[in-house]
């Protein structure tokens, strides 16, 4: 686990704080607790119970700040304090880590100043109570930063041995029994050129053995890494210059594939950024990442957990210009920012995130004219896994003038549209809200003027995601429908028999009007209009001798065209088609005299047939049809087309030139949109 005294977690408190002008985010807590006390309490370590509570550790300070004592407090799962309980040993104890062991029992690791500084475990029950204790160490400054339970229930803690002399501290491993014994102790250095080695986090690995994580200080500071077996003897150990003149490792995560994630940061130059590195099972790097927001003075605080198997949460405190800033980040395994979240300003520091079973625990220290316990539970609803982006337009007060463009009432999250969707979670009765390709579109409903909100979460394949409450102030404003366009019937020449359906695409409206979309049909021949007003649906069936009618054209004797279009209105505005269409209608002659025409759709004749090359094909068809005459071979595969289009009502000849065609037979099949097929052999001789 990650040291927790000086290296810890930095965030702010309130989680909405960042957020505090922006009317379209909040980031809703399942609570979010501050502990009022008379004296300073700093909580460095945490830990969830098997019962589902909260351990919190640390140390209470005076205001004086001159004497410390242990702190534990517990919490249930909705942040009722159940104990709080203060352990003084000796004189200044700070503790800067704690478990719940397999027996049930708590366990902290830290450092008091008896003899000068040793290292200290204690045992205690749940009630604060304390079981056994037991100091490690020599006569100087040594300490337990960071804390494991073995699975044979054992403990291993580890920190820095001071060598009482120029060299400094040197990594410091210990495995002690139930009870605190020590089994056996070791020490670890770069060499005899260090200066300084500290060790900052302890990680149990795959094979039973430990990963140390930290810095030496060499010519320059360097990441210190150091990978143990069961019984704490080094099988490797790399130091890592992150290519700058200082380099510090602050937490270390194990990977699924026996490698490890190292985090950090890397100067150069005076800039300080965060390092994430991936090295393999024996510590060689396998890549990097560098993430560029700087700091003018070295973090205080980096943290590295799993998200689940497709990324990871790194944290990191910043200083620039004197102004505290604690960066949140989502990365995929191979280091890639997701998305990242600015915190800060306001003073609250996390010393500790811990993963619960049902979402996430920050816990830390509120400073005030004292430092207050302050610790914020995120259900899984709550977790925020990154803020969904202001709606466009929504930056400064969060009023949509108007419903003008619909970017206004879009989060657009800008991210891979496969790997992440919207869903609405809850909204106020004034608001409406769909999915869309780019994000969440809302609108008022029925043109609603005043203010209501929405929570909506963007979500990743794993349904794990973040959640925003969006707050918005609306002025209503109506604009017009689409166009519709024609689309039926086709432009050409139709018989006095014909029935024509008439349709068109259907006006697209903005979903916040309520306003329903009628249409207006307008016929016309020779600046004579016709009309039908308050239609609904964007089909409309008449005859052709109804509309002869309608004009007093009963007999006409010559081809007479029309011109139709459409007209949309929502009770304000009104917009006409995007085109208009003629038809022709033709006289009765002696060609297309109902008395004179085909009764049924046929092949009349084909002549030769048997043939060598050419034959003429005859067919007859009772009205104006939609046409198709073609020829295919014995596979049923098409070989030509013969005729494809409209005709008119008769009987019409068409000739197949086949002197490109091998010798065979050969299917001539007649049909169009409303009759059965009429197929004909035909026997092509060479």
């Amino acid at each position: 686990m990650v040291r927790n005294a000086a290296h810890c977690l930095l965030i702010t408190l309130l989680l909405v704080a960042m957020l505090s002008g922006n009317l379209s985010a909040q980031m809703p807590e399942v609570w979010n607790n501050i502990y009022d006390s008379d004296v300073n309490e700093l909580i460095l370590g945490a830990d969830q119970t098997d019962r589902g509570n909260f351990i919190l550790a640390g140390y209470q300070l005076d205001r004086q700040g001159w004497s410390s004592v242990m702190l534990l407090k517990i919490l249930d799962h909705d942040g009722e304090e159940l104990v709080t309980s203060t352990i003084g040993i000796d004189s200044s104890e700070v503790c800067y880590d704690v478990i719940e062991s397999q027996e049930g029992t708590y366990i902290l690791a830290g450092r008091t100043a008896s003899r000068n500084g040793n290292a200290i475990v204690l045992c205690t029950d749940q009630d604060g109570n304390i079981i056994w204790y037991n100091t490690y160490g020599g006569a100087n400054d040594d300490r337990a930063d960071c804390l494991v339970e073995n699975p044979d229930g054992n403990f291993v803690f580890a920190g820095s041995f001071s060598t009482l002399n120029d060299h400094g501290n040197d990594y410091w491993l210990v495995k002690s029994n139930r009870d605190g014994e020590v089994i056996w102790s070791q020490m670890y250095s770069v060499g005899d050129n260090a200066f300084n080695e500290e060790c900052y986090s302890l990680i149990p690995t795959d094979d039973d053995g430990f990963l140390l994580t930290g810095i030496a200080m060499l010519d320059q500071t360097v990441g210190y890494v150091v990978k143990v077996n069961s019984e704490g003897e080094a099988v490797w150990q790399r130091t890592f210059d992150g290519g700058g003149n200082s380099t510090r490792l602050y937490d270390a995560l194990s990977t699924e594939d026996g490698g490890y994630l190292l985090f950090g940061e890397t100067a150069s130059e005076g800039d300080i950024a965060e390092w994430l590195v991936k090295v393999n099972g024996d510590g060689e790097i396998v890549w990097q990442q560098i993430y560029e927001d700087q700091s003018d003075l070295p973090g205080d605080g980096y943290s590295i957990v799993s998200a689940d198997q497709n990324g990871i949460f790194l944290a990191a405190h910043r200083v620039v210009e004197d102004t505290t800033r604690t960066i949140l980040r989502r990365a995929d395994n191979e280091g890639n920012e997701l998305w990242s979240m600015d915190f800060g300003g306001n003073g609250e520091v996390v010393s500790n995130i811990v993963t619960i079973e049902d979402g996430l625990l920050l816990t830390g220290y509120c400073p005030d004219e004292v430092a207050h316990t302050w610790v914020v539970r995120l259900g899984p609803e709550q977790v925020v896994w990154g803020v969904p982006p202001a709606p466009e337009g929504n930056e400064d007060n969060g009023i949509f003038v108007g419903n003008e463009e619909l970017d206004a009432h879009t989060f657009h999250h800008g991210r891979d549209p496969d790997a992440f969707r919207y869903e609405l979670l809850e909204h106020g009765e004034n608001i409406v809200g769909q999915i869309t390709e780019d994000g969440l579109l809302f609108w008022p409903e029925a043109e609603f003027n005043g203010i209501d909100s929405l929570l909506v979460a963007v979500l990743d394949q794993d349904n794990t995601g973040d959640t925003a409450w969006v707050t918005c102030e609306f002025t209503a404003v109506n604009d017009p429908p689409s166009a519709p366009v024609l689309l039926l019937p086709e432009e050409g020449e139709y018989r006095t028999d014909d029935t024509l359906t008439f349709c068109w695409s259907p006006s697209r409206q903005n979903p916040w009007e309520s306003d329903s979309v009628t249409y207006r049909f307008h016929l016309g021949y020779n600046f004579e209009q016709f009309q039908l007003w308050d239609r609904t649906d964007t089909t409309l069936r008449i005859p052709i001798m109804t509309i002869l009618n309608i004009f007093n054209l009963n007999n006409i004797d010559t081809a007479i065209t029309f011109e139709w279009y459409i007209r949309a209105t929502d009770g304000e505005f009104f917009v006409g088609s995007a085109n208009h269409k003629t038809f022709t209608v033709l006289p009765l002659t002696v060609e297309n005299n109902p008395d004179e025409l085909p009764i049924s759709m046929s092949i009349s004749a084909v002549s030769p047939n048997p043939f060598n090359n050419h034959t003429s094909v005859s067919f007859s068809i009772p009205i104006s049809s939609q046409i198709n005459l073609a020829i295919y071979n014995l596979t049923g595969k098409l070989v030509e087309a013969l005729a494809n289009g409209r005709y008119p009502a008769g009987v019409h000849s068409v000739t197949w030139d086949a002197s490109a065609q091998s010798a065979g037979v050969y299917f001539l099949k007649l049909s169009d949109s409303h009759s059965v097929a009429k197929i004909e052999r035909l026997v092509l001789l060479k």
